[in-house]
């Protein structure tokens, strides 16, 4: 825990054994030089993230380093999950991504939102939260966590039958969207009702 704590923590602080006084160990001045994987496989880290496993053909080129395999499923291991950490907001702030599930699809309306990146990587992260949601029918469960708040709108807004947070927190800007077919369309991002 404390190697972990010097990769992600300001800094670490704790007592040795039977010393009463606190020491410091400041945060490691590296980053891991994994984030090259992370962005050359970001449609399975963010799978992994989302969904928490993936069967192992779907991880295939990812480091094993990064990985923690049980038979055919793979889940991220700890330094798998330090990289993420590290790249994330670099690499979902870069642009709207495409879906991680079949199940839901950007309109072009949408597709074409301009967002600075800093702002862009919560709304993909949202969106991944969505397609887990998508996956299950978009009932509430842990696949529509409080953080995505996956609902009918009492009236429609244009095409759009559905809401969702769009960045989560405070923030009240709103992901509106509907279903066609088995896909749920994500319609337009706006201010909440």
């Amino acid at each position: 825990m404390q190697t972990l704590g010097m990769f992600h923590a300001d800094e670490c602080v704790y007592t040795f054994e039977t010393g009463t006084e606190l020491l410091r160990i400041p945060r490691l001045p590296i980053r891991l030089d994994e984030g090259c994987a992370v962005a050359t496989n970001l449609t399975a880290f963010r799978k992994l993230v989302v969904w928490g496993e993936l069967p192992a053909q779907e991880c295939a080129d990812i480091p094993e380093t990064l990985l923690f395999q049980a038979g055919n499923r793979c889940t991220l291991s700890v330094w798998g999950r330090l990289s993420w950490d590290q790249c994330r907001t670099d690499l979902l702030g870069r642009r709207l991504l495409d879906p991680i599930s079949a199940r839901v699809r950007w309109s072009p309306n949408f597709a074409s939102t301009p967002l600075d990146g800093q702002l862009m990587a919560r709304p993909n992260a949202q969106l991944g939260r969505l397609c887990r949601c998508g996956d299950s029918g978009g009932t509430r469960s842990a696949a529509d966590p409080s953080s995505l708040d996956f609902k009918q709108l009492a009236a429609p807004r244009g095409a759009s039958t559905h809401e969702c947070d769009a960045f989560g927190g405070s923030d009240g800007r709103r992901l509106y969207g509907h279903n066609d077919g088995e896909a749920y369309v994500v319609d337009e991002m706006g201010e909440h009702l």
